[in-house]
């Protein structure tokens, strides 16, 4: 039994998952030190950002913002899907990554292929797939 005080109704603990749907009308998202099993995300307006965030299953899409990723660990397959915006993330935990842009560049560890989809390991069984309409994908 976890004896530490409630910080609040907001908290989260680091062993429990987060399930379900999330819809983000408009407005930034911000999501740090939890579990994510099988959500999907749905941004219609703004930023979202995941630090510190195991994945496991799911998927988050965005209509117009950005997406930003920092020390993720990606459990089976994950796929950000962005109509017009940018996909970074830096310190992630994963065995295969699929990038695609239609108007923007890929970038992986450094490797830049302008429009041409990057594919790593993308038959792995955990891959982060990155994918933008009209944006850049980077990850470092």
């Amino acid at each position: 039994r976890d004896r530490s005080p409630s910080r609040g109704l907001g908290d989260v603990y680091k062993r429990q998952a987060l399930a379900g749907r999330i819809h983000l009308e408009s407005g930034d998202l911000t999501v740090s030190k939890v579990k994510m099993d099988n959500i999907d995300v749905n941004s219609d307006a703004g930023e979202v950002e995941y630090r510190q965030v195991t994945l496991r299953g799911g998927s988050t899409k965005l209509s117009s913002g950005n997406f930003t990723g920092h020390d993720l660990t990606v459990q089976g397959q994950y796929t950000v899907n962005n109509q017009s915006g940018d996909n970074t993330v830096t310190s992630t935990t994963v065995d295969g990554y699929f990038l695609k842009t239609e108007d923007g560049d890929n970038e992986l560890n450094g490797e830049d292929k302008g429009e041409e989809p990057l594919h790593q390991n993308d038959d792995a069984e955990n891959v982060l797939r990155l994918i933008t309409q009209s944006g850049d994908n980077e990850v470092n």
